[in-house]
């Protein structure tokens, strides 16, 4: 069963648009920037709320994609947050996650 976007102003200057996937530690939305209309991911952390641990990964995470320059790997473009929850903005690959595409590539 699908998620539900989260609520309007969730993510700051974004418009949340719909659930792109579902994991362990959070949840990826397709978000359109509002200044410009422009297409992203939302990478929204469920963990880090509670946790110390998962935020300073959740900050290690974004450190690490912010340093990574990569045709192949999708580009960080900011944080939005206010120190309990993160969320990584990146790039938006249109094409599908990248088990589908492992999966769609092995039945040829």
């Amino acid at each position: 069963m699908l998620k539900e976007a989260p609520a309007p102003g969730v993510i700051a200057g974004y418009e949340t648009l719909t659930l792109l996937g579902s994991g362990q530690y959070g949840d990826v939305y397709l978000v359109k920037r509002k200044r410009d209309g422009q297409q992203f991911a939302a990478k929204l952390s469920n963990q880090a709320g509670g946790n110390r641990i998962h935020l300073q990964q959740a900050k290690q995470e974004a450190e690490l994609l912010s340093q990574m320059q990569h045709p192949n790997i999708t580009q960080y473009v900011e944080v939005v947050g206010d120190g309990a929850k993160l969320t990584i903005i990146m790039e938006y690959a249109s094409g599908g996650d990248l088990d589908s595409y492992l999966i769609t590539r092995q039945e040829r």
